[in-house]
């Protein structure tokens, strides 16, 4: 579980899972779950697998009902231990209001591990904070400098 949102009459909970491990450390997917206040509906839930490896690391509802989701592609993990590659990607979504998904935005990231860690709104429209061009878990192995990463926060203007 990586975040819980106030979403009107339901909370919502965004996460990643793994199904199945694949052999070559990929396979995870994020996760979307809607909780209606109360006791009126079911709670849902819903996978989001994206490309080879997804992690929902935030999520922040819009004003038409839907949300914006944040997180991480190609999110590789060693099969035989929990060390992570440089390979993933930055991941920004739009998804419905119970989930589903709507839109994958086009987000520009670093040369390695990449990811959209947080969502907010602000003055009628939206921060995200990333991190770019960061470490795998054997990265600064044989360099050290390789130990770093860059924080961005980009304004947004959604469609």
């Amino acid at each position: 579980l990586k975040a819980i949102k106030d979403h009107g009459d339901a909370i919502v909970a965004v996460a990643r899972f793994l199904p199945p491990r694949l052999p070559d450390g990929s396979g995870w997917d994020g996760l979307v779950s809607v909780i209606p206040a109360g006791r009126h509906g079911k709670a849902s839930y819903r996978a989001l697998d994206i490309e080879r490896g997804d992690a929902l690391l935030d999520v922040t509802p819009l004003p038409n009902g839907r949300l914006l989701a944040a997180g991480s592609s190609g999110y590789i993990q060693n099969p035989g231990g929990a060390s992570i590659s440089e390979e993933a990607k930055p991941l920004l979504l739009v998804l419905e209001g119970d989930g589903a998904l709507r839109e994958k935005l086009t987000v520009s990231g670093g040369a390695r591990h990449n990811q959209v860690r947080s969502v907010a709104p602000h003055n009628g429209a939206w921060l995200s904070g990333s991190m770019e061009n960061g470490p795998g878990t054997h990265s600064a192995d044989a360099d050290p400098a390789l130990l770093r990463a860059d924080g961005v926060v980009r304004g947004l203007r959604l469609p």
